[in-house]
């Protein structure tokens, strides 16, 4: 499967992305952020509420720090 990649960031190929910002982080790490479980994360992205990119078909989400950061509550 390959991906493609996401605005200056770079698909290894090897299942990482490098981030060359250090903007993007996981679902686990906007979890944290926000104080939230993961599975609310994922439920909040499903719906459109919080901004992320999906990066395969398995559904990996990545997260703009600055975006989920500027969020007023959407939980």
């Amino acid at each position: 499967m390959e991906m493609k990649p996401l605005d200056s960031n770079t698909w290894t190929g090897e299942g990482t992305v490098v981030i060359s910002d250090g903007d993007l982080i996981g679902t686990e790490d906007v979890a944290r952020l926000l104080g939230i479980k993961i599975d609310r994360v994922r439920y909040l992205s499903r719906q459109n509420r919080l901004p992320s990119k999906t990066l395969s078909n398995h559904g990996q989400r990545i997260f703009s720090k600055k975006e989920i950061l500027e969020l007023e509550k959407p939980y």
